[in-house]
């Protein structure tokens, strides 16, 4: 569930340093909105793998630029710029941390967005018909991240989010957006559970 989890704020975070009507150059506008307004959203996260049914999980999406505040079947995690905040259902323990240079690679998504765009090709994608939606594809060229290709699919008007797809080798994962809008507010980016085992490791 914790990989899922990761997944979910990579995918929304994933094309935040593509730079913009060339394929690049459409993301653009897109990523700006992003870093300056604050997204919330209901989402539904699909893994499937090549021989079984997709797992399909609910939940809400908060964010702006690297902040965000993701909660997704009983896990809830959030990062305010200094502390990350994990939360387990399942065992009713909160921790916080102050992460590493590694951990942030792997749990904040912009970090990882970085890395990935470095060794990355955009494209739009051959299907995109509608003229009102924006579908492009995200190649990276290096083999060790296991991915094969992303697919960032928002309105051209709006810039609302519609659908991120990964594919991975064996796997495909699939983050909708349902009902997305921008505000102005800055999100939430701190959890607090009274109750929960505090775990403290800063």
């Amino acid at each position: 569930m914790k990989r899922c989890l990761l997944y979910v704020l990579m995918f929304v975070m994933c094309v935040n340093r593509l730079s913009a009507q060339t394929a690049d150059e459409a993301l653009n506008a897109f990523l700006g909105k992003l870093e300056s307004t604050t997204l919330r959203s209901d989402i539904s996260l699909s893994v499937a793998d090549n021989h079984s049914q997709p797992f399909t999980y609910n939940g809400t999406l908060e964010m702006r630029g690297e902040l965000f505040h993701i909660n997704v079947f009983g896990s809830d995690a959030a990062f305010d710029g200094h502390t990350l905040y994990i939360y387990s259902e399942d065992t009713d323990e909160l921790t916080l941390s102050t992460p590493t240079q590694d951990e942030l690679t792997e749990a904040n998504p912009i970090l990882f967005a970085r890395a990935l765009r470095l060794k990355s090709k955009a494209r739009y994608a051959v299907a995109n018909k509608n003229t009102q939606v924006c579908a492009i594809d995200v190649i990276p060229d290096f083999k060790e991240a296991g991915i094969k290709k992303i697919v960032v699919i928002f309105d051209k008007t709006t810039l609302l989010p519609q659908r991120i797809e990964v594919q991975e080798e064996g796997q495909r994962i699939k983050l909708l957006f349902k009902k997305p809008i921008f505000v102005t507010a800055a999100p939430v980016c701190t959890i607090s559970h009274p109750d929960a085992t505090l775990i403290d490791l800063r």
